[in-house]
């Protein structure tokens, strides 16, 4: 399993890999272990919106230093064929009124944190990944490798370490 998201209080949907296949998205209802494939292509599930929409990392394939890259679509739960956005993409999560995205992504060399996407809030030379927008959508918290540390971005770009040391996998904010 490589990622799980809820996608209301009693679905959850995830991306899985089972038997040397592809990764493939599947849906679950909290207290079955029944499950299902979505109709999709091969994907991740990278974050679900309140609009009930997916950000998902189609292609996603391994990196150095276990990282992954893939391209960012879009895909309404409810079903339908997904929309690419943007190539080479770490991770991405939307804001809490789900209308805009978070981003990490690889461009020109460099490792970029955008939010909303096209807004670059940080870049470095080693990757920045999982970045997870804040309940109140101020800030953008996400994983730095090499050296490994937790950070916090602001919508204005300044950029707080929060911890440094050890291998920090996808941050959680609490709940409101």
């Amino acid at each position: 399993i490589w990622s799980a998201r809820f996608a209301d209080p009693q679905t959850i949907v995830y991306g899985a890999a089972w038997d040397g296949q592809p990764i493939r998205v599947f849906s679950a209802r909290v207290g079955s272990a029944e499950s299902r494939a979505l109709d999709l292509p091969d994907a991740d599930v990278l974050a679900v919106s309140t609009l009930g929409e997916m950000a998902l990392s189609l292609g996603r394939r391994s990196v150095p230093l276990d990282r992954s890259l893939g391209t960012l679509a879009r895909a309404p739960f409810a079903g339908g064929a997904p929309r690419e956005v943007l190539e080479r993409v770490f991770g991405a999560d939307w804001s809490p009124d789900g209308k805009e995205l978070a981003v990490a992504r690889r461009a020109s060399g460099r490792s970029h944190l955008e939010y909303p996407l096209g807004k670059v809030l940080y870049e470095s030379e080693t990757a920045a990944i999982d970045p997870r927008v804040s309940p109140d959508g101020r800030f953008v918290a996400f994983s730095e490798s090499e050296p490994d540390r937790l950070s916090l971005v602001d919508r204005s770009g300044k950029k707080t370490t929060l911890a440094e040391g050890g291998r920090w996998y996808g941050p959680a904010w609490s709940p409101p």
